[in-house]
């Protein structure tokens, strides 16, 4: 019985700007309206902070009544719109802050952040270049456009984007483990190995990197150290079913049977609905299991 292979999830976050009312540009010779549109955008920001997008939306549009130049606003209620899931209000809204300043790198970012939401992979790696172009040293933006060379197959230019990244950025674990990723699929063991366990010494709770160490390890036939991987899978989430399954597969596997068995045990215990045939394959094991612990 094989270990599981894990895919790769590249997640997506909005860019937040959390920016100090002085330092918007703005300043109004009407008093009492501009310190309204301040009033409005800390409490934008906030509801920001507080994961409240479409109150944050509301907050801003108040703002721009006050204010109706601001680019900054436009891409805070654009980023606002995107964190809501409105990405077509997102694209329209950011759109217009570059109109109104073409130099913001974050705009262009956040736009292609919203074209990737919308699975415009192209359009969305053109919009990382641009936030690139005005800002050589954006990290996140070489790291999602490599993420995007990695869904098109084009493993040679996400590992360069995620070198650049971790040029910038050494702490950068997501940048080496989708390093690791690409490496692997080139059939490169050796790098793939380093930059799994680069972003493990970084954060050692990095499951998918644990996982797909461990997975490394086993094609390596190097079997106590995948083991030693999914152990420390199970210490940080002791229900990850998936970990317990190739706990139990590699046990079995190393001839280590009442181990294999106990992690089986815990597999069938945390399994997902979905894999009650894997479960009952499992049950069905024991027997075998038990018969190779009295040879």
């Amino acid at each position: 019985m094989a270990v599981n292979d894990k895919i790769s999830h590249f997640k997506l976050t909005w860019f937040r700007i959390i920016f100090c009312i002085v330092l918007l540009g703005v300043f109004s010779s009407d008093a009492p309206a501009q310190q309204s549109a301040d009033e409005y955008i800390q409490k934008g920001n906030d509801y920001l902070s507080n994961n409240q997008p479409a109150e944050a939306v509301g907050a801003f549009t108040e703002a721009l009544k006050s204010e109706p130049n601001n680019a900054m606003i436009y891409l805070q209620r654009g980023i606002s719109y995107g964190r809501s899931g409105e990405m077509l209000k997102a694209i329209e809204d950011i759109k217009t802050s570059i109109k109104l300043d073409p130099e913001i790198p974050e705009a262009y970012f956040s736009l292609g952040l919203a074209y990737e939401n919308l699975d415009k992979k192209d359009t969305a790696i053109d919009w990382y270049t641009k936030a690139i172009e005005h800002n050589v040293d954006y990290a996140g933006a070489y790291y999602n456009r490599g993420t995007l060379y990695h869904k098109k197959g084009i493993h040679n230019r996400a590992i360069a984007d995620f070198k650049r990244a971790i040029s910038i950025r050494p702490d950068y674990p997501k940048a080496y483990y989708n390093m690791g990723v690409a490496y692997r699929i080139m059939q490169d063991t050796t790098m793939a190995l380093r930059s799994y366990t680069r972003a493990i010494e970084l954060q050692p709770d990095y499951l998918d990197a644990l996982y797909n160490r461990g997975r490394l390890y086993y094609d390596m036939d190097d079997f106590k150290r995948a083991i030693e991987d999914f152990k420390k899978m199970t210490v940080y989430d002791s229900t990850d079913a998936h970990a317990w399954y190739n706990l139990g597969a590699t046990y079995e596997i190393d001839h280590q049977y009442e181990e294999a068995i106990e992690a089986f045990k815990k597999y069938i215990t945390f399994a997902p609905p979905e894999e009650k045939q894997t479960v009952e394959d499992v049950k069905m094991r024991f027997d075998e299991i038990e018969k190779k612990m009295n040879r």
